[in-house]
Order: structure tokens, then C-alpha cells, then sequence
């Protein structure tokens, strides 16, 4: 097993440290989604989507890089110094816990926005029904004029 330079673990920590900045960016664009959601605000819905599309491919670009030796820490991380693996431990906890967040987010957000389109598909077919009625009832009635009837079953 080879253990990864000083350098390369340098630049691990640095990439956990990005990743970790990355996901605080996407919990606080998943807070801003769900209040222009429920703002009803389509043009800031569609930027910060775009943003967050930016965001995964920054963490996905860092995922390609520290990939390797993320799947490697588990046997790697005796053999690395005390300081080193604390500061590892510390980002990888800073990662689940701000995950942990983002995921409890998103989640709120979808159940808004389940509640959203079930009120809209209600509203919906509330209008629905009411012009169908409209139309069930449209030209069924009598011509009586006020004069012939005061009630339409006094009709003739």
C-alpha cells in the first residue's frame, strides 16, 4: 500500500475543504429555492437552478480528482499523521453534517412543492367543474320573462 506524499495530502484537505464550501453554497441555494418558490418567483427559481448545476459540476470536478484517495483513507489513515487525519476527520464531518442539512432542504422543498401543485390541480379542477356546471345548465332553462312567473315552477 502506498501512502500518498505530503504534498497530495495537502492538497486532499484542500479539496474536502472546497467540497465542504461547495455544499454550504448549495444548502443556502436550496433555502433561496424554496423561498422563491414560495414567492412564486420563476426567474429567480431558474437562476439559482442554473447555479446549483455550477456548483455539482465544481464538486464533481473535485469528486474526479480526490476520488482515489477518498476510496483509499480507510486504509491509508493510520499511516498518516495525527494532525493530518484530524484535519481530515474534521472536514469529512464538516461534508456530513452540511449534506445532512443541504438533504433535509431539499426535501422541505419538494414537499412544498408537491403541496403547490396539488393546490393548483384542486384550483383547477374547481374551474373545471364550474364551466362544465356553466355548460350543463346553459340553455336548459325556460325562456319566462319576470312578467309571465314570479317562480320557474309556476311556469305553463
Amino acid at each position: 500500500m502506498e501512502i500518498p506524499s505530503e504534498v497530495e495530502l495537502r492538497q486532499f484537505v484542500q479539496d474536502l475543504s472546497s467540497q465542504r464550501g461547495l455544499y454550504r453554497l448549495m444548502a443556502e441555494l436550496s433555502a433561496r429555492q424554496a423561498e422563491a418558490l414560495l414567492r412564486g418567483d420563476g426567474a429567480d427559481l431558474a437562476a439559482v437552478a442554473a447555479r446549483k448545476a455550477e456548483v455539482l459540476g465544481e464538486v464533481e470536478a473535485i469528486d474526479r480528482r480526490a476520488g482515489p484517495l477518498k476510496l483509499r483513507w480507510g486504509a491509508i489513515a493510520d499511516a498518516v499523521g495525527p494532525a493530518l487525519r484530524a484535519e481530515v476527520e474534521r472536514e469529512v464531518e464538516g461534508i456530513r453534517a452540511i449534506l445532512a442539512e443541504l438533504v433535509s432542504t431539499e426535501d422541505e422543498g419538494q414537499h412544498r412543492l408537491e403541496a403547490l401543485r396539488r393546490a393548483a390541480g384542486e384550483r383547477l379542477r374547481a374551474v373545471d367543474l364550474g364551466r362544465r356546471a356553466g355548460r350543463a345548465y346553459a340553455g336548459s332553462a325556460p325562456e319566462v320573462s319576470s312578467a309571465e312567473a314570479r317562480f320557474l315552477d309556476q311556469v305553463r
